[in-house]
């Protein structure tokens, strides 16, 4: 079994902050710094704009993406 590894091909963890970790099964993401890595976006954010994130989603109707976080 040959293994592909998703990170130096360049298909994974895109994003300008976001960090990858080859592994035999697949790939890590994450970022650099204090930040939080976000699969369904493949973005990095801050923690502040994190906790305004969940205190939307607690006080909006509850989503796939609030449930995620």
């Amino acid at each position: 079994m040959t293994e592909i590894d998703e990170c130096k091909e360049g298909k994974v963890c895109q994003c300008d902050d976001c960090t990858c970790k080859n592994t035999w099964s697949g790939f890590e993401c994450g970022c650099r710094g204090d930040k939080l890595y976000i699969l369904e976006h493949d973005t990095c954010i801050g923690k502040k704009n994190h906790l305004k994130l969940i205190r939307i989603c607690d006080s909006a109707e509850v989503t796939q993406s609030c449930l995620l976080l």
